[in-house]
């Protein structure tokens, strides 16, 4: 059973870099297989977020406040990743990614979980 399977539905959380996010990639047809405007994916970010679980993290840390996270980075592909995985810590919440290869060792491990499914 994957975390999203769970009942009762676990609180889950976004952020200002997180929704930007997905109204960049939902309004891409070559990610989603359809046209849909940035407006469009915003109305469907508005309706996801007014789900009851859904909470808003506003402490968005700053990047030197987390720097320890960049010391092992190979690349500018994992940045995002690892600003993200430093954001779950400090908000005290689960970062719930499909990209396994960000799973890190150590003390952030109990922030992060992988969903690994067929379906991805």
């Amino acid at each position: 059973m994957t975390r999203l399977e769970h009942e009762p539905v676990a609180p889950w959380a976004t952020c200002a870099l997180t929704q930007l996010g997905f109204v960049r990639l939902s309004s891409n047809p070559s990610v989603v297989g359809r046209r849909e405007t940035p407006a469009d994916s915003v109305a469907t970010l508005t309706a996801l977020t007014q789900d009851g679980q859904h909470r808003y993290l506003e402490l968005l840390p700053s990047l030197p406040s987390v720097r320890n996270r960049f010391h092992r980075l190979m690349g500018h592909n994992q940045v995002t990743d690892a600003y993200l995985l430093a954001l779950a810590a400090t908000n005290g919440a689960v970062l719930l990614t499909l990209d396994r290869r960000i799973v890190p060792r150590g003390s952030v491990r109990e922030h992060i979980d992988a969903l690994v499914s067929d379906q991805f």
